[in-house]
């Protein structure tokens, strides 16, 4: 297989759309909603790949975030990506990402962005690390992404059983409380309260996490492939009657479904509502056609009370190859 037979073009929503239809286990960072979230509370710009092969036909798509920094020239990062075409016939499956992989570092250097960082969407092994290396770049000493897959093609009493007998136990305790789904727009008062309980939530327990512009700008998104929903609990904190005691957000964006943000508070906890409402993100996404629930995440940096809670889905697990840089200077070789 031979990179320089692909070839990479830029492409707007509409030939993009087409093909994301065709993709299979898509991931959040990799939508076209994803990218306009970022464009709008962050300065950065955002440029789409479809992969042709030599025969003119699409392989995958492909995402980028850019930057233009000053006496550095562009900054460029893909984030989980490219994500292929599932109708794609291919022997070996690895060796054509790492061959994509090469035609978007040309790609790049076609168009001056003198450092890219891949977070690429490979599981990860030995054979891609050594590729990778072979490409120019080197890898990073972030901790690699991983997360877990649950496959929403069982019904709902073989998807029951597939939980382990502990999170079965704790889901029963937490159905006895009012769940609600609620509807989200652009100036929910829904919104504004999430907001508030994620930034109480970080400044407690000293993370990141996801900036509240983002979280908005992600909320405002509209497509047939894409919707932000908010699961609330109809039960509220005695002591505070505006917040209630546990929120759950969850994106459907193409098959699969992607927990992103879960807050509870330790009466919450003790009722287990954050069982009834991950259960409820799950039967929802697949009512809605999902063919697949990603947990959100789940790696050597996630706390041990998540962990604990995750593990208990029995999930397929997966890992992904991790962090990479490529430093491309025009008499970079890559062949």
């Amino acid at each position: 297989m031979d990179g320089k037979l692909f070839f990479v073009r830029e492409i707007d929503f509409n030939e993009w759309n087409l093909y994301f239809k065709e993709c299979h286990k898509t991931n959040m960072l990799q939508c076209w909603q994803y990218g306009e979230a970022k464009k709008q509370s962050e300065n950065v710009d955002v440029v789409r790949f479809v992969i042709m092969d030599q025969n003119n036909v699409a392989i995958g798509l492909a995402q980028f975030l850019i930057r233009d920094i000053p006496f550095i020239g562009g900054v460029a990062r893909l984030n989980r990506g490219p994500i292929i075409i599932k109708n794609y016939k291919v022997k070996n499956e690895q060796t054509l990402l790492i061959e994509i992989v090469r035609a978007l570092l040309i790609e790049s250097k076609k168009r001056r962005w003198w450092l890219v960082r891949f977070a690429p969407e490979i599981y990860n092994s030995r054979f891609i690390d050594k590729s990778l290396k072979e490409l120019g770049l080197k890898k990073m000493s972030l901790p690699p992404f991983a997360s877990g897959l649950i496959d929403l093609k069982f019904n709902e009493d073989e998807l029951l059983m597939r939980l382990k007998k502990k999170w079965r136990y704790c889901l029963r305790k937490g159905e006895l409380n009012k769940i609600s789904t609620i509807p989200t727009t652009e100036n929910n008062h829904n919104i504004e309260v999430l907001l508030k309980n994620y930034n109480l939530l970080q400044k407690k327990q000293k993370f990141v996490g996801i900036s509240s512009s983002l979280i908005k700008s992600l909320a405002k998104q509209k497509s047939v492939d894409w919707e932000f929903s908010l699961l609330i609990s109809d039960e509220f904190n005695v002591k505070n009657p505006n917040s209630p005691l546990a929120m759950l957000v969850y994106i459907r964006h193409g098959d699969t479904a992607t927990y992103l943000i879960g807050i509870t508070t330790n009466e919450g906890k003790s009722l287990n509502i954050n069982y009834a409402l991950l259960w409820r993100a799950i039967l929802r996404a697949k009512k809605d056609g999902c063919k697949w629930f990603d947990i959100g995440g789940l790696n050597s940096t996630t706390p041990e009370g998540i962990r604990h809670f995750k593990k208990g889905l029995n999930s397929e697990l997966y890992d992904l190859t991790g962090e990479w840089k490529a430093i491309l200077t025009p008499w970079s070789n890559i062949t």
